[in-house]
């Protein structure tokens, strides 16, 4: 794990150093998303934040830069343990995401981190927000999927909003992994090279460990 952060922050640095040198979007922003695939540390992607942030000030007619400092954003607020800073960081992803909506109107993958931030939202007062906060998301992902069906993370995120619902309003594992097996379907038809694009590509190790608990658990077969 050590090994992985110094890895994680050398590459970061580099990215930054090119960033500042070089107006290359395109260079700077796959050494970027390789970072990112990498970290799973919240004070990693908080760096990450900052970095995917500064690419969208200098390309603000591009959407990914701004997508990305949503998506990290929101992962940072799924880590959060202090309740208190968890609507601040939804609050500044929905911004960004906001942002990269205006430019890249009915865009599945921002549907998703629309959906991811609405979810987040839950972890404050789960009695208060959880039914209008999972309800909001639960649209918006079968709006991405209604744009995209082939797009794998609406039905991961669709899959765990499920799983965390009860069988009586059309949740339970099972139902959930249905979701999570189209997803795992549509991720091994994926061109291999796909992860080393800047298109987001991120949900398929989720996938398969959320299905290999599936298949050592006694609770659904």
């Amino acid at each position: 794990m050590k090994n992985l952060l110094v890895i994680a922050c050398i590459t970061l640095i580099t990215v930054q150093e090119t960033f500042a040198q070089s107006p290359d979007y395109q260079k700077v922003m796959e050494q970027t998303v390789q970072t990112l695939d990498t970290v799973a540390n919240p004070s990693n992607l908080v760096k990450l934040t900052n970095t995917f942030e500064r690419i969208a000030a200098k390309e603000q007619k591009e959407w990914l830069p701004y997508y990305y400092a949503a998506y990290t954003q929101v992962r940072q607020a799924f880590a959060e343990k202090d309740v208190e800073k968890i609507d601040p960081l939804c609050n500044r992803a929905a911004q960004y995401i906001e942002q990269a909506e205006i430019l890249s109107p009915k865009n599945t993958e921002i549907y998703c981190v629309k959906a991811m931030i609405a979810t987040a939202r839950i972890r404050v007062d789960f009695m208060e927000r959880g039914m209008k906060q999972v309800t909001q998301s639960n649209q918006l992902l079968k709006e991405a999927i209604g744009i995209d069906q082939e797009n794998p993370r609406a039905y991961l995120l669709l899959g765990q909003n499920i799983a965390g619902t009860p069988e009586g309003f059309g949740g339970g594992a099972a139902n959930a992994r249905k979701l999570f097996e189209k997803a795992q379907a549509i991720f091994a038809h994926q061109p291999a090279d796909v992860t080393a694009t800047i298109v987001p590509h991120w949900g398929q190790a989720t996938v398969k460990s959320i299905l290999q608990q599936y298949a050592t658990s006694q609770v659904v077969k």
